[in-house]
């Protein structure tokens, strides 16, 4: 097995970048596509599990503070800066009423559970919630059951399935909660160990695997899955479809020199600055944009505040995350 940083995948940053025009799209209006941040969840589950499965091949042990502290540089510089901006700064720029949540739900990391609409600029970090609580539940396990990864994750699945039919049936909205996207995070693990394991996935299997998902999606749209058996089964089968596309490009080669996908893997460096501060560029750039131009075209609306969020993810990438992250070498 190689180290990690011999074996750095390159085709995640393209699949982040990805991930979040995605979100971006769906945040803006042009498409209605919830599963951008299932793409993020599985990667996550991937990685991480991935890393954890070479430092037990280097030192046959996990460190689980040098795991929490790692991830902790990663994630929540980004995140404390909006929730400062949010509660502290924005109330004073504007007369108007911002309506926010508690402070201690973004404090906890626990706003993902708080149900009240609040200012999106808030509001769209509720997968940076999901994201922790994931790290503190799999951090427990790969320091204590590392050799039950696979039957942790399938674990993951059945829990989410069913808090999921437990959902539906008493009408609770739980799309923001943990355990929904538990499935996610489980097949990541799962895709993980496969290929620790030397399993791939070839050109010609993936054709059938497609024509599968396919299958399973146009049996979506008859009565046998619709409303209540589809939403149950909605994200482990969309996760395990984005599984095999990790698997599968684990395979091949990628021409990383290609112009677009070198400027798309480039991008996807500053993909999670990308994603905390796409709420404030959405909506300044939409009350600028609307109210000084009167821009009115969503489209081009979108296409500008892109640009703007590219350049934004960029100058805090450069200068603000790169040099925590450099941090990161006093905790591998």
């Amino acid at each position: 097995m190689k180290d990690y940083k011999e074996h750095y995948f390159h085709f995640l940053d393209v699949l982040r970048f990805i991930a979040i025009l995605l979100s971006f799209l769906h945040h803006s209006e042009i498409i209605f596509f919830l599963h951008g941040h299932t793409f993020f969840f599985v990667l996550s589950g991937f990685v991480l599990t991935y890393q954890a499965s070479n430092e037990y091949n280097r030192k046959a042990s996990f460190n689980w503070f040098n795991f929490t502290i790692r991830r902790a540089l990663r994630i929540l510089p980004l995140y404390f800066i909006i929730v400062f901006i949010s509660y502290f700064i924005l109330p004073k720029l504007t007369s108007q009423n911002i309506t926010l949540a508690p402070i201690g739900y973004y404090l906890s990391l626990t706003a993902n559970y708080y149900s009240i609409d609040h200012i999106f600029i808030l509001m769209i970090l509720w997968s940076v919630a999901v994201q922790e609580q994931f790290y503190l539940f799999i951090s427990f396990c790969y320091k204590f059951f590392y050799n039950y990864l696979y039957q942790i994750a399938f674990f993951m699945i059945t829990i989410s399935i069913f808090y999921n039919i437990y959902a539906e049936i008493n009408n609770i909205k739980i799309y923001a909660h943990t355990l929904n996207h538990f499935s996610s995070f489980g097949v990541g693990i799962i895709s993980a160990n496969l290929f620790n394991s030397g399993y791939l996935i070839n050109s010609k299997s993936i054709k059938n695997i497609i024509i599968l998902i396919l299958s399973i999606l146009f049996l979506s749209l008859t009565p046998l899955f619709s409303g209540f058996y589809w939403s149950i089964i909605d994200n482990p089968i969309v996760s395990i479809f984005f599984g095999f596309i990790i698997l599968f490009l684990c395979n091949i080669d990628v021409n990383y020199n290609n112009i677009l996908i070198g400027f798309f893997k480039n991008l996807g460096q500053f993909s999670y600055g990308m994603y905390c501060f796409q709420g404030l560029v959405i909506t300044f750039g939409n009350k600028i944009l609307v109210q000084q131009f009167g821009l009115s075209n969503n489209f081009l609306l979108s296409i500008i505040n892109f640009l703007i969020l590219i350049f934004v993810a960029f100058l805090s990438y450069h200068f603000i995350e790169q040099r925590i992250l450099k941090l990161k070498k006093f905790y591998r």
